[in-house]
C-alpha cells in the first residue's frame, strides 16, 4: 500500500510550483533501503522535474557512489517519480499519458541529469574517460551512448549522453549554471515528448490503414468487422 504526501514549498501563480513529495509505504518486504523523498517542480508549460539527492545507497555513502549502484538507483527512481507525479496531476493529464505511452506511462523514459562534486579517479581531460573500457562503459550505464564530452574551465566536466547528462566538478551547485541546465533539460524533455507523439501518430496511422482494409473486406468476410472493432478499441487505449 502506498500513500504520497506532498508539502508545498513555494509557488508563482500561473507560472510554476515547487513541492516536496514523500512516498510512504510498508517497507518490511523491501530488500534494500530506498530513497523516498522527491523535490518536484511543476511548470505551467507542463514540464515536470523531479530531483533527489543521494545520501547513501546500501553501504556506500554520498561521497563514494559507484556508477553501477547509482545507475540501478536512478532507473528505479523512474518508476518512483512516475508514482509521485501521478498523484499531483489531473485525471485528464493521466489519461493523455496513458494513451501516449500505451498503458506503460509508469515506466515511461526520463531524461537524467547527474550532478557530482567530482569523478574518481580524476583524469585530466574528458577524452581520457572515453577509453572504450570501464570508464566509458560506466558513463554509458548512467546516461546512455555518449554523444559529446567537454572540459569546462580547469576542473568541471560535462558528458552528454542519449539518455541524460553528467556534470562533475566543484561548480555543479552554481546558481547561474543551474538556470542553464534547467533550460537545456526543458528542451530535451520537450524533444522526447515530441518524438513520442510522432511515434504514436505513426502507429495510429498504420492502424487506420489496417481498419480501412478490414472495411473493404466487410462484405466478403463479415467476421472482420468484429476484428476491426477490437483493433479500434485497442488503438484508443
Amino acid at each position: 500500500e502506498r500513500l504520497t504526501v506532498a508539502s508545498l514549498l513555494d509557488c508563482k501563480v500561473g507560472v510554476d510550483v515547487n513541492v516536496e513529495a514523500r512516498i510512504e509505504r510498508d517497507e518490511s518486504t523491501l530488500p534494500v533501503r530506498c530513497v523516498q523523498e522527491f523535490g518536484v517542480h511543476l511548470d505551467a508549460s507542463g514540464l515536470v522535474l523531479c530531483g533527489v539527492q543521494f545520501e547513501g545507497i546500501m553501504a556506500r555513502e554520498w561521497d563514494d557512489m559507484p556508477p553501477n549502484l547509482l545507475s540501478h538507483a536512478a532507473h528505479a527512481l523512474q518508476f518512483g517519480s512516475s508514482q509521485v507525479v501521478a498523484d499531483l496531476t489531473t485525471k485528464l493529464q493521466r489519461d493523455i499519458l496513458n494513451v501516449l505511452f500505451e498503458g506503460e506511462e509508469a515506466t515511461r523514459p526520463k531524461y537524467f541529469v547527474f550532478a557530482s562534486d567530482a569523478l574518481e579517479p580524476r583524469l585530466a581531460t574528458t577524452a581520457e574517460y572515453m577509453d572504450g573500457g570501464r570508464f566509458q562503459h560506466a558513463l554509458i550505464e548512467l546516461i546512455g551512448e555518449i554523444q559529446t564530452s567537454k572540459l569546462l574551465g580547469k576542473e568541471d566536466m560535462l558528458f552528454v549522453g542519449a539518455d541524460g547528462i553528467l556534470f562533475a566538478g566543484p561548480n555543479t551547485r552554481d546558481h547561474d549554471l543551474e538556470a542553464v541546465l534547467y533550460n537545456y533539460v526543458s528542451l530535451m524533455v520537450i524533444d522526447l515528448t515530441i518524438k513520442k507523439v510522432f511515434t504514436r501518430i505513426r502507429v495510429l496511422n498504420d492502424s487506420l490503414a489496417e481498419q480501412y482494409r478490414f472495411i473493404q473486406l466487410r462484405h466478403a468476410d463479415p467476421l472482420q468487422m468484429q476484428a476491426s472493432r477490437d483493433r479500434i478499441h485497442a488503438a484508443g487505449t
